[in-house]
Order: C-alpha cells, then sequence, then structure tokens
C-alpha cells in the first residue's frame, strides 16, 4: 500500500457548474458567488455546497446570495457557523490526535457520547 502525491488545482468551470447543478443548487447567482469565492477549488466547493444543504433542510428556507461567504476565508467561517453543538465537538475531539481511521473514530464518538 502506498500513497501518492497530486496537487489540488481548480477546477473548470463548467465541472464546477456541472457539481453544483448536480447539488440541486439551481440559482445562477448563487452558484457563480460560490465558483468565484471558492476559486474553483474542490474544498471550499463542497463547503458551499455543505452550507446549501444545511440552510435548506435546517433552517428549511431557500438560500440566498448573502448565505455565502465572498472569499475562501469566509467560506469556511460560514461553514463553522451552520455546524451544531455535536459537530462542532466532534471537530474538537478528533483535531486532538495525530491520526484516526474509522474504528477509533466510533470510540472517541462513545467516549465523548457526541452522535452525527
Amino acid at each position: 500500500m502506498f500513497l501518492e502525491w497530486h496537487q489540488v488545482e481548480e477546477l473548470l468551470e463548467k465541472n464546477c457548474i456541472k457539481f453544483l447543478e448536480d447539488c440541486c443548487i439551481e440559482n445562477k447567482d448563487i452558484r457563480d458567488i460560490i465558483i468565484e469565492a471558492s476559486e474553483r477549488v474542490p474544498y471550499y466547493l463542497h463547503l458551499s455546497v455543505d452550507i446549501f444543504e444545511k440552510i435548506t433542510i435546517y433552517k428549511n428556507r431557500q438560500p440566498t446570495s448573502e448565505d455565502f461567504g465572498k472569499t475562501q476565508q469566509e467560506i469556511f467561517k460560514k461553514f463553522m457557523e451552520y455546524l451544531d453543538k455535536d459537530e462542532l465537538s466532534t471537530l474538537v475531539v478528533l483535531s486532538t490526535t495525530n491520526f484516526w481511521d474509522r474504528d477509533l473514530f466510533e470510540i472517541l464518538m462513545a467516549k465523548f457520547d457526541l452522535r452525527l
């Protein structure tokens, strides 16, 4: 078993649009904001999709362009604002270990009584 290193480069705009459409983000203005702010980096695109889903599912409303960050740093900040108590606690617990796998994850979640 081995790992290969690959640089993550920005995606083509057409691929970003396809990804966001596949994630049910139909509003072109919102897609444009997400693509520009993420700089077409997959990590920030995915965080923006998570924000979109949390607003539509947990806030039970359609997101507006103001719900999304205008820079990568703002995307991350907005994402953190929508995490619930257990999700934040899980991040804190996982950040204390040097590594984790599924078994360790399950042990930590049980030990700290966290449910995701």
